[in-house]
């Protein structure tokens, strides 16, 4: 009332101390990773296989490790979360509670992630999920993977890629709610003028994009080209890419959305031709 703005529970240093310390009354032992995790145990975590050996490093160097003992309560159904978790070692259910008999949603077994959309947008977390055994979890909240999102963006494109594909498997009935990785970065609150600048800086040092080429990030978070302006106009007519996708033009050095593009009114559906 005081400032007379609404924000996030989370970002009221007031309250967000409460909530850190009630999590943490809930939780085991939480730590940094231990050495004896290599890059070749996180690999067995399929959304992890995407990445470069330096990519894993960065992300499990921004993790916590978290081992659970058997019939622990990891999550607890409509209480407030903002992370998500990898299963290192283990296996955990889902569960929701329906006339007061416990309804299975799913057994997830090592190498499976859950949490995610509490991470991205401070939701309440949908169901609980308990440990069936003696479990290790890699946790990691919004707050690291912003920080990742902003220092180095091909890592966080990398792993947002990942999950949306895993989710786009998940929930294909949802897939609206999610337009690909900039719809996540886009939760996050981060900032995308910066986000592709740097991103940019990354192609430019991997690939030759030279005068009248374009890269498009996809509805699937993936960057594809350099593509002359010729094949960009089929990609365009052909609907693999949307006006709503982000496209950096390389004789304008931009970002810009496909939509937002004069040089491609007339074939954009929705443009304004």
């Amino acid at each position: 009332i005081e400032g007379e703005t609404w924000r996030r529970a989370f970002d009221l240093p007031e309250i967000a101390a409460e909530i850190a310390a009630g999590a943490a009354s809930q939780q085991q032992e939480e730590t940094a990773p231990p050495d004896w995790i290599t890059v070749g145990m996180l690999r067995h975590i399929p959304i992890l296989t995407v990445l470069t050996d330096d990519q894993i490093r960065e992300l499990a160097g921004a993790m916590y490790f978290r081992p659970v003992k058997q019939f622990s309560t990891v999550v607890k159904m409509d209480q407030p979360g903002n992370s998500m978790f990898m299963i290192l070692d283990g296996e955990v259910r889902v569960r929701q509670f329906v006339k007061e008999r416990e309804k299975i949603l799913a057994t997830l077994p090592t190498g499976a992630f859950f949490g995610e959309l509490a991470m991205l947008d401070h939701s309440p977390r949908s169901a609980d999920v308990v440990s069936n055994l003696d479990s290790q979890l890699l946790e990691l909240d919004g707050g690291a993977l912003k920080r990742i999102a902003t220092e180095s963006p091909a890592t966080a494109a990398a792993f947002l890629t990942a999950i949306v594909r895993a989710m786009a498997r998940r929930i294909r009935r949802d897939n609206e709610r999610w337009k690909g990785v900039m719809g996540y970065l886009e939760v996050l609150e981060v900032d995308l003028a910066n986000f592709f600048a740097a991103l940019m800086r990354e192609i430019r040092q991997s690939s030759a994009a030279g005068p009248d080429t374009f890269i498009a990030v996809c509805d699937d978070g993936v960057a594809y080209g350099p593509a002359g302006a010729e094949d960009f106009r089929g990609w365009i007519e052909a609907g693999s890419v949307a006006p709503h996708n982000w496209v950096y033009s390389a004789t304008a050095d931009v970002w810009r959305k496909l939509g937002e593009m004069p040089e491609f009114v007339g074939i954009v559906p929705n443009s304004g031709a």
